[in-house]
């Protein structure tokens, strides 16, 4: 899963996390769609959760991927 997008999304999401998807997709520069579709998969895979309608953070499991992702 390893991508540079989740990896952005990622870092985002440990910077300024919790984070709607709108700011998100500022910061991001992409389209709203495609970054509740990417924090859907991070979801998915254990790196990210919803916190409530629209709004994501980061997990434990995220950090600790995030963290080897940048080592």
């Amino acid at each position: 899963m390893a991508s540079d997008s989740s990896q952005a999304l990622l870092a985002a999401l440990a910077e300024g996390g919790p984070i709607d998807v709108c700011s998100l997709a500022n910061v991001l520069g992409c389209h709203p769609t495609t970054v509740d579709r990417r924090c859907c998969d991070l979801q998915a895979d254990g790196y990210a959760c919803h916190t409530s309608s629209g709004v994501y953070d980061i997990t434990a499991e995220g950090r600790s991927y995030l963290a080897e992702l940048n080592e």
